[in-house]
């Protein structure tokens, strides 16, 4: 009894929760070579995607099963590597190929339905997307654009090519380093509106506001946390969730009025976390990627990814706008 216990009082502290604490699940990906970037969520099947940011592979697991598959392997359709992972309402999956400057559309057997070629002058790192209100917003780590484009656009078969929506530059000072200290935008989310996004810049920590409407760029006005680090975020009603890579830290904050300051309320660590870089919501669960991009001749086998207790916003509901 008292061992169970200090077991359970051990996973509050990570996670804390109202109601009962289901222990973590632990997820396997086969292969020396997974390094899974991102992840989303499929909450009709229960299942989940994630890519190699190395050679392209993307892997299908299940809540209910501790290993995942190879659901595209290695290469196939010119992929190189794989970074923003995403599963759209119709259930298909969206790739962010993202030195091939591309996004891939798949449905649930594998088959390619489109492919989005993202313009733009220089080298491209395509990173992470959302969905909106029938339109996806993608970011570029390495060339300072958002891209927009409507989602339907994926029902018909194809290529696409789509020029830069927002050149973000006048805003945000695209810088180059080694590993996380040359990646730019990353993390991107919508409101529950469509009238507002909000994406990090993960070398310096930044976190910026973007007016759909009018194209404006403004720094958020965080308190009580550093983002340095931020890499995939997840908006959980007026909470937002930023993953922290080098540091293997998942901060919460609570978003003010109009997305124009943000406040910490917690932080969540846990010993599994290995450089974690996406989070996804999946029935009452929070998916984290164990990228472990800061050991590529070394990683430790198996790549994972995990599921922990997702505990409810204070309020509102679960992606309900706020009623005015």
């Amino acid at each position: 009894m008292l061992k169970q216990l200090a077991l359970g009082l051990a996973i509050l502290a990570i996670a804390p929760l109202a109601g009962a604490i289901p222990a973590t699940g632990v997820h396997t990906l086969p292969g020396a070579t997974a390094f899974p970037e991102s992840v989303g969520a499929d909450p009709r099947t229960g299942s989940f995607f994630t890519g190699s940011l190395v050679d392209g592979t993307v892997y299908r697991g299940r809540l209910d099963a501790p290993g995942a598959t190879v659901f595209l392997p290695a290469g196939s359709d010119g992929r190189t590597g794989v970074a923003g992972v995403k599963v759209d309402p119709e259930g298909r999956i969206w790739l962010a190929d993202a030195l091939n400057g591309r996004l891939l559309v798949y449905d649930q057997r594998a088959r390619l339905l489109h492919a989005f070629e993202l313009a733009g002058a220089g080298m491209p790192t395509v990173n992470d997307l959302a969905f909106s209100h029938g339109i996806v917003y993608v970011t570029d780590s390495s060339r300072p654009f958002l891209y927009r484009l409507p989602i339907d656009d994926a029902a018909q078969p194809g290529t696409t090519t789509v020029e830069p929506w927002l050149d973000v530059s006048s805003a945000v000072t695209y810088r180059t380093g080694e590993g996380p200290l040359g990646v730019n935008l990353n993390g991107i989310v919508a409101s529950a509106d469509g009238k507002t996004l909000l994406t990090v810049q993960t070398n310096t920590g930044m976190l910026f506001r973007v007016d759909v409407g009018s194209g404006e760029i403004t720094p958020v006005a965080v308190t009580g946390a550093d983002l340095s680090f931020g890499d995939g975020l997840l908006r959980v009603g007026h909470e937002l969730y930023v993953a922290r890579n080098a540091v293997d830290q998942i901060v919460v904050l609570k978003l003010g009025d109009g997305w124009r300051s943000a406040t910490a309320r917690f932080t969540l660590t846990n010993p599994l976390f290995a450089f974690p870089t996406a989070l996804a919501r999946l029935r009452g669960r929070l998916l984290v990627t164990n990228a472990q991009l800061n050991a590529p001749t070394n990683p430790k086998l198996p790549f994972t990814v995990l599921d922990l207790p997702l505990r409810a916003p204070e309020h509102p509901p679960l992606d309900r706008p706020r009623r005015p």
